[in-house]
Order: C-alpha cells, then structure tokens, then sequence
C-alpha cells in the first residue's frame, strides 16, 4: 500500500490533474491520495495558497474578503471545466476510435468476402 501526495505544480491545472491522475492509476499500490492547493501555472500566476492566506489575512483585520474568494473560487472552476473537457475529449476519441476499429473489420471482411467470391 503506498500514499502519495500532490500538489503545487502538479495541480496547478487541469492537465496537471490528468497527469496526476495517470500516475495513481499506474500502481494498483497507490491506494491513498493526499491533494494539497493547486500552484502555479505560470511564473506570474499566484499560488492557491497564497490566495488562501491573502483571503484569511483580509477577514482577520475584517476587511472585504470577497473579491479573493471569488478569486480562488474561480481558479477551481477553471480546473475542473478543464477536467471535463480532458473527461469528455478522452471519452470522444476512444468512441471514434472504437468505430473506426469496427469499421475497418467491415471493410476488411467485405474485401475478404469479395476476393473469395472472384476465385
């Protein structure tokens, strides 16, 4: 049994998520996830974390919080519409692919019956 720990970078996106997700999926061992906020996703980008502390600092010396909020909030929507559009992109391309695989067996079966009905 094995637990593994992300975040930072390795979150920062939803790319990030998929990659992320492929390297738990790769070991039946990995049976433990441990997220922690999303990084960076560009050198001028701002931590989740910090964005986090920035949001707790403002209510502590209760000033306005909400624009931060909305902020963070924003950055986990944007994470997970991009996860969907991997979920259904990935989704799209396995069912083309499962046609086309089904078609090409049409194909080569109808050549192969034709061949058979030259002889």
């Amino acid at each position: 049994m094995k637990v593994v720990k992300f975040g930072g970078s390795s979150l920062a996106s939803a790319e990030q998520f998929v990659k992320a997700g492929d390297i738990i999926n790769s070991d039946k061992e990995r049976r433990f996830v441990v997220p922690s906020a999303p990084g960076k996703r560009s050198k001028k980008d701002t931590k989740v974390t910090d964005m986090l502390y920035a949001c707790y600092a403002a209510a502590q010396e209760d000033q306005p919080f909400q624009d931060q909020l909305k902020a963070i909030e924003a950055r986990y929507e944007e994470i997970i519409k991009g996860q969907i559009k991997e979920l259904v992109r990935g989704s799209v391309e396995e069912t083309l692919n499962s046609l086309l695989e089904a078609e090409t067996h049409k194909l080569t079966q109808a050549a192969r019956y034709e061949r058979n009905e030259v002889h």
